[in-house]
């Protein structure tokens, strides 16, 4: 089962590292901070993570792009805003490509790493 306090505190602490990139990202539009979509989908999949032994698909899926989807967003108004100017690892233009697919790569880590946090190698559920 889904709980909603979890979800809420997972939320807000990717909202708070989305903020601190914001906050970076506005003060050198000409530095590219690559690793924070990492840090915006850890934070939400860490704190939100579901308690149960065998949790569902579903719920590892809500945690999972709940933090993706405020990367993604975040991102997508420092591009629009002008303060994504800075350099990328695959040295192209523009940036928002880059970070959102790191944003979508690292919902996609979160997923799995949920997934197989309480399984055996097998891909049953560990007993305990």
């Amino acid at each position: 089962m889904l709980d909603s306090r979890k979800l809420l505190l997972g939320a807000s602490a990717s909202v708070s590292a989305a903020g601190l990139w914001a906050w970076l990202a506005q003060r050198t539009p000409t530095s590219t901070h690559h690793f924070a979509p990492l840090a915006v989908v850890a934070l939400f999949a860490i704190v939100a993570r579901p308690a149960d032994r065998d949790p569902s698909p579903t719920q590892i899926l809500i945690t999972s792009l709940g933090g993706a989807l405020i990367a993604a967003v975040t991102a997508g108004a420092l591009w629009a805003t002008g303060n994504l100017d800075g350099p990328t690892l695959w040295h192209s233009r523009p940036a928002l490509p880059e970070l959102l697919g790191m944003a979508a790569l690292a919902g996609f880590g979160s997923f799995v790493w949920q997934r197989t946090l309480n399984h055996e190698p097998s891909g049953r559920p560990s007993g305990g």
